[in-house]
């Protein structure tokens, strides 16, 4: 399958997203995400919060801004092949509550002046 995008995650592990996930799930599921590949690629490279997915834990959950919506929730899944961690994009959409039952393992730290 073609990639559609690629980064790095906030630990520098790569992450990528083909087509045939965002375009037959992501954009299936929510259409207003269509045009936002940019803005899943920033949430995944400087999240404002990182979970750990109550229900799989090769999952994480990230949140970060998005100036049309209160935020998007990006979840990755990684896997572990030849003792390197990639993780692929499994769904992005607009969320304005966090779920209360995911455990919070990382948030964006503020600079002090």
């Amino acid at each position: 399958m073609a990639v559609l995008f690629s980064c790095l995650d906030y630990e520098g592990v790569p992450v990528s997203c083909d087509e045939y996930q965002w375009n037959g799930h992501v954009l299936v599921r929510h259409p207003e995400m269509a045009g936002l590949e940019s803005a899943v690629q920033r949430v995944i490279a400087r999240p404002s919060l990182v979970y750990a997915d109550r229900d799989n834990p090769d999952t994480k959950i990230y949140y970060g801004p998005e100036p049309r919506y209160t935020r998007l929730r990006v979840v990755i899944r990684y896997t572990e092949e030849a003792g390197r961690v990639s993780g692929k994009v499994w769904t992005a959409f607009p969320s304005p509550r966090i779920r209360p039952s995911d455990a919070l393992i990382w948030t964006m730290r503020t600079r002090q002046p």
